[in-house]
């Protein structure tokens, strides 16, 4: 491994990237599929909504993800926030720098044979010493994550209802209207 940010501090943000894929391969359809399982053995205590999301090539299917599924949940979330006189949450603040002996503590080799594992580990972790949360709690966690699935799955289901009513079905009724007057056409000539 390598050793960042030795040396002084610095006031501005390093930005690293590291890529293992000689050593493991995992794509990123596999990591979201796996972090969704994971989401079910080991929820947060408080989570906002569901976690989801999709994998694509097209940028804009992308960006309608992206309006979608995070602008307009933060623009929702923000209003509601203002509503109850609360401030949006500081979720920057949670930018930090490993000490040392943190490095030492939370190594990770690459080669680790089972990633389920170092995942798992990851989520104990974030729970645990990120989010302050009792890893007691698990359990209840998943009662409440499961609780935000079928939420999840009815707003999805009412979102699919009104675009057929307001885009689907409109255009249907647009095309028939004209398929039955080609046929009175065609039948009264």
């Amino acid at each position: 491994m390598f050793v960042v940010g030795a040396g002084s501090p610095s006031q501005e943000v390093a930005v690293y990237n590291c890529s293992t894929t000689e050593v493991r391969t995992l794509s990123l359809s596999e990591v979201l599929s796996r972090a969704y399982s994971f989401n079910l053995e080991i929820p947060v205590d408080k989570p906002l909504w569901y976690p989801s999301g999709f994998v694509t090539k097209h940028n804009s299917i992308f960006q309608i993800g992206v309006i979608f599924l995070h602008l307009l949940p933060a623009i929702i979330f923000d209003i509601v926030l203002k509503i109850y006189g609360q401030k949006p949450l500081g979720f920057m603040s949670l930018n930090t720098f490993l000490h040392q002996s943190d490095v030492e503590a939370f190594s990770f080799d690459i080669e680790t044979p089972d990633i389920m594992d170092y995942f798992r580990n990851c989520l104990i972790g974030g729970k645990k010493y990120l989010f302050k949360e009792d890893i007691s709690n698990i359990p209840k966690a998943r009662k409440n994550i499961y609780r935000l699935y079928v939420l999840d799955r009815i707003v999805r289901v009412l979102f699919f209802i009104l675009i057929a009513v307001y885009v689907v079905l409109p255009f249907w009724n647009a095309a028939l209207r004209q398929w039955l007057k080609f046929q009175d056409t065609i039948f009264s000539s």
